[in-house]
């Protein structure tokens, strides 16, 4: 297991804060985060390229903090994907497994094969596409034998086509040989197929962290709710009814369910987001309970797989993002300026913080 105790790390105008996480071992990390948020600097500190100005790096258990990078054992694959012009694409693996205790040949050629990079293995860095590259570098990386391997933005090389086959293949990497991975990204859809765990880091700071199959738990903070894509960002206030306690959207103008746990204390002021997925237009039935409210339909925009509405709502002027099929437009014949019912079930209200 690796453990980061209140690390801070300066470089230039730029500084990682106190920054504690454990990372679980033989688990898939992501850090999630926009360019520039301190994802990379991470990546290097726990490395051992760069070193913290405070706080202290366990690797198992042992203080590390000040240990040489070779003295580590751990992977690194830069977004440089740096590999040695001089050597063509074996030998360039092979340098990686001289160097440590590296896996034998046998699980070197079923990696390769995996990788799909059997027919470059005479070819020079100089001849590769920019994915052929980050395959090789990763290749590289994994036949050292070390159990752990740092990754950043292994994906930005990528074709978008060819992005979700090869993460489904670096996850089943990473299971068939129990390796702990920590890999960083500012794409959100690959953060949530590929991570165990989902470590949210802006400007410094990793202020989110749970498991994957926990996600909605615990609210999100409302500037990581903007980068998942969820675009309405809505306002509830607390309010009592005969001894009940409800939640009044003055958006929405009508009152909201939530799940809230018992273990926090909320304020009486909260945020809550809606994915534009989970408005559903002109539903066939009216559940109670549910969110209802009816919108005029602004704006019509067609994608490659959905279309997204821009709505207005009826009573109050709240502007909302809806994303539904194309089938469904279709059907109802929707256009511009159409008034449109809505439903939100308020199981996919989401609790979010400040």
């Amino acid at each position: 297991m690796i453990e980061l105790e209140n690390i801070c790390v300066q470089l230039k105008n730029f500084c990682l804060q106190n920054i504690s996480l454990k990372i679980e071992k033989e688990k898939f990390h992501v850090l999630f985060g926009v360019s520039g948020s301190g994802k990379t600097l991470l990546l290097e500190t726990i490395a051992g390229l760069q070193s913290p100005t405070k706080g202290k790096i366990y690797l198992n258990g042992k203080d590390s903090t000040n240990l040489p990078p070779e003295q580590r054992c751990i992977s690194y694959v830069s977004q440089d994907n740096t590999l040695f012009p001089h050597l063509n694409v074996y030998d360039n693996i092979c340098f990686a497994a001289s160097m440590r205790s590296a896996l034998t040949k046998e699980k070197t050629d079923e990696l390769i094969r995996h990788l799909n990079i059997s027919d470059l293995l005479h070819r020079y860095p100089q001849g590769l596409s920019g994915g052929e590259i980050q395959r090789v570098s990763i290749a590289r990386a994994l036949v050292a034998g070390c159990s752990v391997v740092l990754l950043d933005e292994p994906t930005s090389s990528l074709h978008e086509t060819f992005q979700e086959d090869f993460c489904c293949l670096l996850k089943n990497i990473q299971s068939q040989q129990k390796l702990t991975i920590i890999m960083t990204t500012h794409d959100r859809n690959l953060a949530i197929m590929l991570a165990d765990w989902f470590h949210f880091i802006e400007s410094g700071r990793v202020t989110f962290s749970t498991k994957v199959s926990e996600f909605y738990i615990n609210p999100l903070p409302v500037s990581l709710a903007e980068l998942l894509g969820i675009s309405n960002i809505l306002t509830v206030q607390r309010r009592t009814f005969e001894e009940e306690t409800k939640f009044f959207c003055k958006q929405l103008n009508q009152c909201v369910s939530l799940k809230l746990s018992a273990d926090v204390e909320y304020e009486d002021v909260l945020p809550i987001g809606i994915n534009p997925s989970d408005i559903h237009i002109n539903p066939s039935s009216r559940e109670a309970y549910e969110v209802h409210f009816r919108a005029i339909v602004s704006d019509i925009f067609f994608t490659t797989q959905h279309v997204k509405l821009t709505l207005i709502v009826c009573q109050t002027n709240c502007i909302l993002k809806a994303e539904i099929k194309k089938t469904t437009v279709e059907n109802l014949m929707l256009k511009v300026g159409d008034e449109v019912s809505c439903l939100v079930y308020s199981r996919d209200i989401i609790l979010l913080k400040q």
